[in-house]
């Protein structure tokens, strides 16, 4: 990844992020190798901005951002990140999604074995118990108590075998 930079005035950020192009636009007139040092960058009041370290954070009731405006941290300018949290809506509509994959998920798995149900399906008296048993227990999957938890989740049944 290409460095990035900022360009500073008076101690305060002018311009982020600040390119080398834009530093050759606004001195024309200057002629610039092509590796310019740090020395040479800084005089021009062009500094190198370096990333913080990505923190950990609770995806389910948080969110991660990066700020947009470098700040300097023990001399060295530095663009941080910011731990937001999630409103209510957000958690509210991500619970739902996740509860309607499930159900969809479930769908999926009932539609798969229709065909136990059908009365010219070769099963035993047994296996079609094991069959009835199986589809309830996907029928009946929202009614775990995990299914309503803030990250919902389920245990799935095991299918005949």
């Amino acid at each position: 990844m290409s460095n990035m930079y900022a360009k500073i005035k008076d101690g305060s950020v002018e311009k982020y992020p600040y390119t080398i192009g834009d530093l050759k636009k606004d001195n024309p007139n200057t002629s610039f190798t092509s590796s310019i040092s740090t020395v040479t960058l800084n005089s021009y009041g062009v500094v190198e901005v370096k990333t913080e370290n990505r923190p950990s954070f609770n995806e389910t009731t948080q969110y991660l951002d990066l700020k947009k405006v470098p700040e300097l941290v023990s001399g060295v300018w530095t663009l941080k990140w910011e731990i937001k949290d999630k409103t209510q809506t957000e958690l509210d509509e991500a619970k739902a999604n996740s509860q309607s994959d499930i159900r969809e998920e479930r769908l999926m798995l009932l539609q798969e074995c229709d065909w136990t149900g059908l009365t010219d399906a070769s099963l035993s008296t047994d296996m079609v118990d094991k069959w009835k048993t199986y589809r309830q227990e996907l029928r009946d999957i929202t009614k775990q108590t995990s299914f309503n938890n803030a990250e919902p989740s389920v245990t799935w049944p095991n299918q005949p075998t």
